[in-house]
């Protein structure tokens, strides 16, 4: 899947936008970005390139259907994910949850 894929799909479920708004939209919205890569190496080089992805999503109140939105996003398109516990940022008013994964990267390595 590639970022603009990721980008289209995250979408259909909640407003989302890559690592920041311009402006805070009204909730519940997400933020997804790139957070590092594990790349696999063969004969000093990169073989295949891995990055790691995190989706933060931002609601006023617990959500576990839009949550649970998410996750079958993530299975059906056989993504590997992790979830984080509940960060409520007081000076804010949300309620945070983030989702971390890592995905094959586009235009490197051996096909």
């Amino acid at each position: 899947m590639t970022l603009q894929e990721l980008n289209e799909k995250l979408n259909r479920i909640v407003p989302c936008r890559y690592k920041a708004w311009k402006k805070k939209p009204q909730v519940p919205f997400a933020v997804y970005y790139e957070d590092g890569s594990g790349n696999f190496s063969a004969d000093g080089s990169v073989y295949v390139p891995f990055t790691h992805m995190a989706v933060e999503l931002y609601a006023d109140e617990k959500d576990p259907e839009l949550e649970g939105r998410l996750q079958t996003l993530f299975d059906e398109n056989q993504i590997y994910w992790e979830k984080s516990p509940d960060l409520y940022i007081e000076s804010e008013k949300l309620l945070m949850v983030a989702y971390s994964f890592t995905m094959k990267g586009e235009g490197h390595g051996k096909k």
